[in-house]
């Protein structure tokens, strides 16, 4: 992976990578690692939650419909060739709140799930899907966000995230497969 984004960094003067995956399969601690070691700009999904107005019952049970990917090609996508800002969703008030700015990098890390949703088109230059053991899953988010979320997790959010892996067969359209 690493060896293939130095290589995408000598070919290109910009690169954009999408980073997908499983809940807690470690999206955001590998768009860290990555930013630090290539000093690049990222932007999390999870900005882009789906606001109470937009979340109807025919929005949720559509593949990928609990994000806002209208906003986020409008407001991320559209402007990838400069420096930019986006709105940022809060989920513990359940509405935008602040302003991200975006500085344009050698490379650009777009991290979360949903973030190779087709309805973006190929944006990205690498895409790279993390998987996890379901045990380990439960774990990680256990301890990461206690039990409460972890049973709204398993009762709402992997149920999301699963269907749109496999309707959308991110799993096997992502150019690196991490498990």
């Amino acid at each position: 992976m690493i060896e293939q984004i130095k290589q995408l960094l000598k070919e290109k003067e910009y690169v954009v990578i999408a980073i997908d995956g499983c809940a807690a399969s470690g999206k955001t601690t590998l768009a860290k690692k990555l930013s630090n070691m290539f000093n690049a700009s990222v932007i999390h999904m999870d900005d882009f939650f789906l606001p109470l107005e937009k979340r109807t019952e025919e929005r949720l049970n559509t593949p990928g419909g609990n994000i806002d990917y209208e906003r986020f090609k409008e407001e991320v996508i559209n402007n990838l060739d400069n420096d930019f800002t986006y709105n940022a969703f809060n989920c513990s008030i359940m509405k935008v709140d602040k302003e991200v700015f975006v500085k344009k990098t050698n490379l650009l890390i777009i991290e979360g799930s949903y973030s190779l949703h087709p309805y973006f088109g190929k944006y990205y230059d690498l895409s790279i899907f993390l998987d996890i053991d379901k045990d380990e899953q439960i774990d990680r988010i256990r301890n990461r966000d206690g039990e409460k979320l972890l049973k709204m997790f398993i009762e709402k959010w992997i149920k999301y995230e699963t269907n749109y892996h496999d309707y959308y067969n991110i799993k096997t359209t992502a150019d690196i497969y991490v498990k």
